[in-house]
């Protein structure tokens, strides 16, 4: 038949009572048997040199700051309020909810700079390195002219346009001698089938205002203006540059970072938290 010493029911109600307005971390002595005297002595000291270690351990992670230590070896534990909230903060940013979003931003961010390494290298650096050995020289017109079917443009969701196709001679002066081409109005515009193509507006008056400004401007005959020409082929000329070396360098130097960053974070989060790359 066991017997219950009264003394161990008043001395756990007491340690439960400690712990009700902390938070309980470690008990270093689960035995609640009545020990002699001796006994209990070193079992304290024990359990205050436990306490000492580990309010170091848990003061230096930053979460808790007070300790209340009671009696039989519990140690309890009792949070500030800003530690509290930091303990929030660092559960929610380490959840895994949290985790997913991360990756589901680097993943789109990821393809979205991928995707424009390649726009501007084929819609930039690609125009540019065709235009790069182009010679300047003057240009004079020789006559222009407007094609019977007038292109057509999207002006925007639901919206479509017309305007004039306008095709501007001029003659050239090289060094291999002088030539009569088509104008290109810059260098993602050769070969095209017009000079000149205008922004699109939302009414074919405000288009075809555009391109008579262009030709008012570079299409009159005996107009004498500045243009440039492929000393490879001298019947390819345009009349400015449309990208320089600045609009290739940063594209490609910005999207390319943007890339590699984001691959090499998603990477240092990806193993971090406990996963292999494959």
């Amino acid at each position: 038949m066991n017997v219950i010493d009264v003394d161990d029911i008043n001395n756990q109600d007491e340690t439960i009572n400690l712990c009700t307005n902390a938070t309980p971390i470690a008990f270093e002595n689960e035995s609640w048997q009545h020990q002699s005297e001796s006994d209990n002595e070193d079992e304290s000291l024990r359990d205050e040199d436990n306490a000492y270690h580990a309010d170091d351990d848990i003061s230096s992670f930053g979460v808790f700051k007070e300790v209340s230590p009671s009696k039989h070896g519990a140690v309890c534990y009792t949070p500030s309020s800003e530690a509290y909230a930091n303990g929030l903060a660092y559960g929610c940013i380490t959840s895994r909810p949290c985790t997913v979003c991360v990756y589901l931003v680097l993943l789109l961010v990821i393809l979205c700079s991928f995707i424009s390494v390649f726009v501007i290298t084929f819609l930039v650096a690609v125009p540019y390195q065709r235009a790069v050995r182009f010679l300047r020289t003057q240009c004079v017109c020789v006559d222009s002219q407007y094609s019977l079917a007038e292109e057509h443009c999207s002006c925007g969701k639901g919206c479509s346009s017309r305007y004039p196709c306008i095709s501007v001679r001029v003659n050239v002066s090289t060094i291999s001698g002088s030539f009569i081409s088509t104008l290109s109005n810059d260098e993602t515009l050769l070969h095209k089938k017009c000079t000149f193509y205008p922004h699109c507006r939302s009414t074919d008056t405000e288009n075809k205002k555009t391109v008579e400004q262009y030709e008012k401007a570079f299409g009159e005959t005996d107009t004498i203006y500045s243009c440039y020409y492929n000393p490879d082929n001298p019947r390819e000329i345009i009349q400015t540059k449309r990208f320089s070396l600045n609009h290739v360098a940063h594209g490609l130097f910005w999207t390319s970072f943007l890339l590699v960053t984001s691959v090499s974070l998603f990477c240092v989060i990806f193993r971090r938290r406990g996963f292999e790359v494959v």
